[in-house]
């Protein structure tokens, strides 16, 4: 999940940007956690009990701590993070070079020059957090992306892993290839049934029993597992 906080000290400001923000990651179906502060202050309460995040949206002039001090104060906590100015004072942008920040978007062009700078922050967060499943064989050594997964199912003494454009075939129990998964990815991945693990970032809708794919793949639901599975989603999506 990609966690992002947005601070400006004009409410309705505010409330514009959070609705783009939202809309871009529903859109591209990226589990994201907003949150939204109108005072500097709030954030560096947060910077103190080590609560960072992935993307910064901050206001350059704000009252008390502006803009640049608060970069500097999250750069402390987090050297990767993405720090976006949005402001109508592009006069700054040579200052806040030595901050690393990741771009400045003007207030007057907002909407198509955010939803251009959060493509680009989440290419940049894809290429720090993307995870990989490793095939290894005597004969092969491949890492697949997770996100590249569709679904894993049983075949004999074999895991028949379907990507996106590619199948590949392991020597190894569904349990086997599911412990596997890193951390993030046992949450990413669920049972629905006893020989079949499905990738829930590829789940269009679940409905009569059975799971639809975003490839047009349905596939059956174990009875015992449905309720497990709705909980899993829900859960996963929205990170609690």
């Amino acid at each position: 999940m990609i966690k992002v906080v947005i601070i400006d000290d004009n409410a309705e400001f505010l409330k514009e940007v959070y609705e783009i923000v939202k809309s871009y990651f529903d859109r591209c179906r990226i589990p994201v956690m907003i949150k939204t502060y109108d005072s500097s202050q709030l954030l560096l309460y947060d910077l103190d009990e080590k609560i960072i995040y992935d993307i910064y949206f901050l206001d350059i002039e704000m009252p008390g701590i502006n803009g640049l001090q608060l970069a500097s104060d999250i750069r402390k906590e987090d050297e990767k993070a993405i720090i976006i100015f949005i402001t109508s004072y592009l006069k700054y942008s040579i200052v806040g070079y030595e901050l690393g920040i990741f771009r400045y978007i003007p207030k007057t062009n907002l909407k198509e020059k955010l939803v251009a700078a959060l493509q680009s922050a989440s290419s940049e967060l894809g290429k720090m957090t993307e995870q990989f499943y490793i095939v290894s064989t005597p004969t092969k050594y491949e890492k697949i992306k997770y996100s590249d997964i569709l679904y894993i199912y049983k075949d004999r003494k074999y895991a028949i892993i379907n990507c996106k454009e590619s199948v590949y075939k392991v020597r190894k129990s569904l349990k086997e290839v599911y412990d596997d998964l890193a951390g993030f990815g046992k949450r990413q991945f669920i049972f629905i049934e006893r020989g079949y693990i499905v990738n829930i970032m590829q789940i269009n809708k679940i409905q009569n029993g059975e799971v639809l794919l975003m490839s047009g793949e349905t596939l059956h639901i174990g009875r015992s597992y449905y309720s497990e599975i709705k909980k899993s989603i829900a859960e996963f999506w929205s990170d609690k």
